[in-house]
């Protein structure tokens, strides 16, 4: 059994020793059964309580009509005096059920502060006495506290999440009147430029809600680093307010909600990308699916670089690019701010999980392994393929004779797809997977055509 001694400098002396394995949880022995009375702090000021003999004024509750000290403090800190006790009985047996109660309730609190119960370590699992250290401290499967936030390890997710913070902004506040009138025009824009418009909004509103709640429901859960949960919460926020961003143009043009919002399910191009994604996203929110294992981890890089690399990296980049040109070159300003500011969040993100996924390599090196590698290089020539589908549909010319301008614009828009997937393969170490690609589009310069 482990004392004080083994706290680190600082610390406070424990109010009882540390054993190194809690002893199982053993219940009070049965009693006779009787009438329950529980006793409310607020229920009078002069009631008074019975612990081992003693009388004691409850006082009267700060909260009113329901204390919670009253109702869940007693697995908190194992406090007796909230604990229903036998009102037919002798003061001497109450006291005793009630030393009985507090102790069980006590090593319930332990157990579950030891045994990191509901995903939460409190302590960490090691000596509970002994402060967090940079050591501890690990992308996955950490044996530090996920709570506290310093000492911070990784200064590329901290500095992240501050940068993502001072930039914070809302859709509403963005004025969508020139937009609605160009929109409006009848020569304002032709039939293809309406279709592109509409096509990277149908995309966006699925995918920026599919976006939310993978970090949200899945890869915070997984995640054991305090540093990089905090800018898992912001990336969450952030693609929802993406989601509004989508809603809001929306509403701003008239256009038909139904048909935007089900492009997901009613367009083909944009069906197939999210069909793609779904069982990465489906294995990071699986509740009984758990790293700690090699298999387990290997798992979740995959996903996480399906995620970053593919989703964020690929089709959300090819995604923004035509329409944030077409918003510059006809004239919607509204438009244009708004996927400006999506795409820096995105750039944002893309560095993140790139930093995210370079560093859990770097901590699990055995897990990647030539297998893996080459099954997530035939993993983007999918995805690129997917995504020449979209350009097609997108541009209007599957399966239709368009005009040499239109043609060029598909082309060079491929292209651009080849450029940015063979850069995310580089970035999350897969090396060169489309030599010679370049990017045809040299006036898209800036953050929102980086990928980390």
């Amino acid at each position: 059994m482990r004392t004080a001694a083994d706290a680190s400098p600082g610390n406070k002396p424990p109010d009882e020793p540390v054993a190194d394995d809690f002893p199982p949880v053993v219940f009070p022995p049965p009693i006779t059964p009787s009438p329950l009375e529980s006793i409310p702090r607020d229920s009078a000021p002069a009631r008074l309580h019975v612990v081992e003999g003693e009388a004691r004024d409850a006082g009267h509750s700060p909260f009113g009509a329901f204390d919670p000290w009253a109702h869940t403090g007693w697995i908190a800190r194992g406090g007796a005096e909230t604990w229903p006790f036998q009102t037919g009985a002798p003061a001497s047996r109450r006291a005793g059920e009630r030393r009985a109660a507090a102790d069980l309730c006590a090593q319930v609190r332990r157990s579950f502060d030891r045994r990191a119960m509901a995903g939460f370590d409190r302590y960490g699992r090691g000596n509970p006495l002994r402060r967090v250290s940079l050591a501890d401290k690990s992308i996955l499967n950490s044996r530090a506290d996920v709570n506290q936030l310093f000492p911070v390890k990784y200064r590329w997710a901290w500095e992240r999440y501050l940068g993502g913070a001072r930039r914070g902004w809302t859709p509403q506040a963005i004025d969508m009147t020139l937009d609605a009138r160009r929109w409006r025009d009848p020569h304002g824009l032709d039939e293809g430029e309406r279709r592109i418009v509409r096509r990277a909004l149908g995309f966006f509103a699925s995918a920026s809600a599919l976006a939310a709640g993978s970090v949200a429901l899945g890869v915070y859960r997984h995640v054991t680093n305090p540093e990089c949960r905090l800018f898992l919460l912001r990336q969450a926020c952030d693609a929802g307010v993406h989601a509004h961003a989508c809603q809001h143009i929306v509403t701003g043009l008239e256009l038909d909600a139904g048909e935007i919002f089900n492009m997901c399910h009613e367009v083909p191009s944009i069906r197939d990308r999210n069909e793609f994604l779904l069982p990465f996203v489906d294995t990071l929110t699986d509740p009984d699916f758990h790293t700690g294992s090699s298999e387990g981890d290997q798992k979740l890089l995959v996903c996480l670089i399906a995620f970053y690399g593919l989703m964020l990296g690929l089709f959300f980049v090819t995604s923004v690019a035509p329409i944030l040109a077409l918003a510059r070159e006809r004239g919607l300003p509204g438009i244009a701010q708004q996927y400006r500011h999506v795409a820096d969040d995105l750039a944002t993100h893309r560095e993140f999980g790139i930093e995210l996924i370079r560093q859990i390599r770097l901590e699990t090196p055995a897990i990647w392994t030539e297998d893996l590698r080459a099954d997530l290089t035939e993993l983007f020539r999918v995805a690129v393929g997917l995504d020449y589908r979209w350009i097609e549909h997108t541009f209007g010319v599957a399966g239709s004779a368009t005009g040499t301008t239109r043609r060029q614009d598909v082309s060079r828009f491929k292209e651009y797809s080849r450029f940015v997937a063979d850069r995310c393969g580089r970035a999350v170490g897969l090396g060169c997977l489309y030599p010679g690609a370049r990017n045809p589009f040299p006036s898209m310069t800036g953050r929102q055509d980086e990928t980390g």
